[in-house]
């Protein structure tokens, strides 16, 4: 079997974009916009407010974000509106995924055997329109300007 080369789970992770996942933060835009909202201050920031490419991320690390990200997904599909909640559960759907399967193999992202590369090379990009969506939302409605894989 052909092993697949990192090119392709590069472009996973840059296609999730959205959770934990080569995600580029700036400092809000409105700290006011932020206060409006409960989803913005109390999730949206935690959640996705730290740019990180999970092949830079240490097992620890990596591990410490998705015991996190998994504590926070409930209040956060929650607290999410309702214009962005559908592509929200298809993202963290995705991402709880991906975790697994990195859990799999240590943390360790380039660990991942090519089967499951390949589901990811397939799955990955079809988030693209939720993934869009969501970080519209976050930047226009939370302040946060997140760069869209």
């Amino acid at each position: 079997m052909k092993r697949l080369s990192r090119l392709p789970a590069l472009l996973v992770a840059i296609a999730i974009g959205v959770a934990v996942v080569s995600a580029a933060a700036a400092s809000p835009s409105s700290p006011r916009t932020i206060a409006s909202s409960g989803f913005c201050a109390k999730f949206a920031k935690p959640i996705f407010g730290h740019g990180t490419n999970l092949f830079k991320l240490s097992p620890a690390k990596m591990k410490a974000d998705d015991k996190v990200f998994k504590k926070d997904q409930p209040g956060a599909l929650a607290a999410a509106p309702g214009s962005i909640k559908a592509d929200l559960k298809k993202i963290f759907a995705f991402d709880n995924m991906l975790f697994k399967d990195v859990s799999k193999v240590g943390w360790k992202i380039s660990r991942l055997p090519p089967s499951v590369l390949k589901t990811l090379a397939v799955k990955g990009p079809k988030l693209k329109p939720a993934s869009d969506k969501v970080i519209g939302y976050l930047d226009a409605k939370c302040g946060m300007h997140l760069r869209k894989p």
